[in-house]
Formats: C-alpha cells, structure tokens, sequence
C-alpha cells in the first residue's frame, strides 16, 4: 500500500471540491431560470378580463372618453383616456393633421360625441379592458351601460345602429 503525501491528499480534496463547486453552480442556474418568475404579459387574456366601473366619466368624442377606472378593493386609476374597441366615429375637430377632415364628417362627429355623451349621462358605465393600448397610449376597452331599469346596452352595437360608427351605413330614416 502506497502512502500519500499531504500535498497529495489536499489536492485532490481542492480537486474535488471545484467539480462538487462547479456541479452545485451549474444546478443553481438551470434552477434559477426554471423557477424564475416568468414576466407577465402585457395583456391579460380576455377570459381574465372583468367589467371595472368607470367614475367621472368625459367623452372626448365618439370613439374616445375619459375616466376613472375603479378596479375594485379601493383602487382606482385616475384620469384614464380610453378608446372604445370596435367604434370607429367621425372626427369631432381638425385637430388631426394625418387625415383630410371635412364639415360633414365633423358635424357628423359631434352628433355622435353629443349621443354617446347623453347616453352615458344617466347610466352606470362599465368597461372591458384588457390592459391593452393604442399607439396613442390610450387604453382599449368596450363600453356598456347598466341602465336605471337594469337594462343594458352594449356601446359598440348601439353607435353602429344609430349610425355613429363611420363604418356603418346610417339606418333608414
């Protein structure tokens, strides 16, 4: 039997001790990216969606209002301008540079900003939000409205049949 020598026996322990080292590091970041919290989406899927109460409602114009978005358990985000998905309405001004404004489609924009603004008056409004967001930051959402009998009407289908949506032909009068 061949007897070690100090040097030997403490080498090979340092020798040992970087494979156990590099082994017990490797393991650790293969844990850390499969137990990493994954980032979370920058929408929740619509099944995740719920109807918030809005407060303090301003319509803008036909297809854009500001709130408060009342999320529930004492929150609230103040101020929030939100487009209303599916509506397309007419401009209310000519403020918009990017497209060719004319009197008939502002006139037409102001009625539909005037209905929706009526409508929303003695209603309590509800949207649907997915926590997404135009290109002008605006929050995307469908509107409806509990009305005082307990009706309900759905924002997007009431401006298309009342002719507010630009896409819609105006019905029958």
């Amino acid at each position: 039997m061949m007897a070690r020598t100090f040097s030997e026996i403490f080498f090979g322990l340092v020798g040992a001790c970087v494979v156990v080292g590099t082994a017990l590091f490797a393991a650790s970041l293969i844990y850390a990216q499969v137990a990493a919290p994954t980032p979370a989406p920058a929408y929740q899927s619509a099944a995740n969606a719920t109807w918030d109460t809005l407060l303090n409602v301003a319509v803008i114009d036909g297809d854009t209002i500001n709130a408060d978005i009342y999320l529930g358990r004492d929150v609230l985000l103040r101020d929030q301008r939100i487009r209303l998905e599916g509506v397309d309405a007419w401009e209310t001004s000519r403020r918009r540079r990017s497209v060719t404004v004319t009197d008939d489609e502002i006139e037409k924009g102001q009625a539909a900003a005037k209905a929706l603004s009526a409508l929303v008056r003695e209603s309590q409004v509800q949207c649907l939000t997915d926590g997404g967001r135009d290109v002008y930051g605006r929050c995307l959402g469908r509107l409806r409205l509990i009305q005082r009998d307990g009706s309900v009407i759905e924002v997007e289908g009431w401006m298309r049949a009342n002719g507010y949506d630009r896409n819609e032909q105006p019905p029958p009068r």
